[in-house]
């Protein structure tokens, strides 16, 4: 992901990141490095995919996520849903 994840690009976003979830794939880190902004809309897609990837029996990371992403996360209590991780290679490690 990269960019801006607001009300103009989650939609798009949210049938992308759907067409990925499967039984086979079903295990996503989220590198959020290159993600300048999220707001309620981007927040929605990842608790959309999130539970999608719940319902395949998988699992799903957040990685590197930039001061403004962690306030909206913390402000949401989103931080104690997700597993946050400094960086993708952590993330990768953990589902080790």
């Amino acid at each position: 992901m990269a960019g801006r994840v607001d009300a103009v690009s989650a939609q798009p976003l949210k049938e992308a990141l759907k067409q990925l979830v499967s039984s086979e794939r079903n295990r996503f880190v989220i590198d959020l490095a290159e993600v300048s902004f999220v707001d309620s809309s981007g927040l929605i897609v990842l608790i959309s995919l999130f539970k999608l990837v719940r319902e395949h029996n998988g699992t799903m990371a957040l990685a590197s996520p930039g001061t403004q992403i962690r306030v909206a996360l913390a402000q949401t209590c989103l931080d104690q849903l997700f597993p946050i991780y400094a960086d993708t290679a952590a993330a990768l490690d953990a589902f080790k």
